[in-house]
């Protein structure tokens, strides 16, 4: 079993390690059931994901980043909306408004998986979330990832919103799940 070690990273912080995360996206998200086909890049280039990441740490994000000793296990990122965000995530489709709070990206490394990791960064995003003070909470993931939707539905009290497809990063149609909880009214 790992002790894995959770690095709280925002601004300057998340922008040193830019460069870890968007080569552990790559990874990670061009494998089943994702196949996405993510580049590293650069950060002048959006769509690439260091670019992506670049913009994400710019955005009063906050990257939860967790090593096995100085390694890279796997990362989460989450941030609390603005009117910026949700234009280019496209997010005010699902009723997603300023001051929602929205779980970005969370992947753990091949190695570091089925060890926990993925459901300590959840419940740790989770603490950020409810520190932040948002009444909603948002997550899309693809349709077929069950780990993410089992534990944001069956450990947190998320519900499913909707489902729609899209075509994302290489040109790839995306099956998705968006995902809500609605925290000052209850909604468990």
């Amino acid at each position: 079993m790992y002790d894995f070690r959770i690095d709280i990273l925002e601004g300057s912080a998340a922008l040193e390690h830019v460069p870890s995360f968007a080569r552990a996206q790559v990874e990670v998200f061009a494998a089943p059931p994702w196949r996405l086909r993510w580049y590293e890049g650069t950060s002048e280039d959006p769509k690439s994901a260091v670019g992506f990441h670049t913009w994400v740490a710019q955005q009063d994000s906050v990257y939860l980043a967790a090593f096995a000793g100085d390694t890279l296990a796997g990362f989460a990122v989450g941030l609390v909306l603005n009117e910026e965000v949700i234009r280019t995530l496209e997010l005010a489709q699902f009723g997603a408004g300023v001051g929602d709070y929205y779980f970005l990206v969370a992947c753990v490394l091949p190695a570091f998986q089925r060890k926990g990791l993925f459901k300590r960064l959840v419940a740790e995003r989770m603490e950020l979330a409810h520190a932040k003070g948002c009444g909603t909470l948002w997550v899309r993931t693809h349709v077929e990832s069950t780990t993410v939707t089992s534990t944001y539905c069956n450990d947190h009290g998320f519900h499913e919103v909707t489902r729609y497809e899209t075509v994302d990063y290489g040109f790839v149609t995306v099956p998705r799940v968006v995902l809500r909880k609605n925290v000052h009214n209850g909604e468990t």
